[in-house]
């Protein structure tokens, strides 16, 4: 059970990443792009919540990343986003 909840704060994390490092998009503005509630997305970043198949399809579309990119263990492509 941690390790899901550890692979869940992982993949929110490069959301979130990806969302800082590549658009001046809020949360709001993503959530309402996705068609769920802001608190709903804060959860997918946070971690709390993983995001269905299709919601991260919408979410890679939006930031122009494959869902690969997010659900990589490795991360290889956020770090380079990370350092921009």
């Amino acid at each position: 059970m941690a390790q899901t909840k550890k692979h869940l704060l992982q993949d929110g994390e490069k959301i979130r990443l990806i969302r800082e490092n590549t658009t001046s998009l809020s949360q709001i503005e993503i959530a309402h792009h996705l068609g769920i509630s802001q608190s709903s997305y804060c959860r997918i970043e946070k971690g709390d919540t993983s995001a269905k198949l299709p919601t991260l399809n919408k979410i890679a579309d939006k930031f122009g990343v494959g869902v690969k990119d997010i659900i990589s263990p490795e991360g290889i492509k956020i770090l380079s986003y990370a350092e921009k």
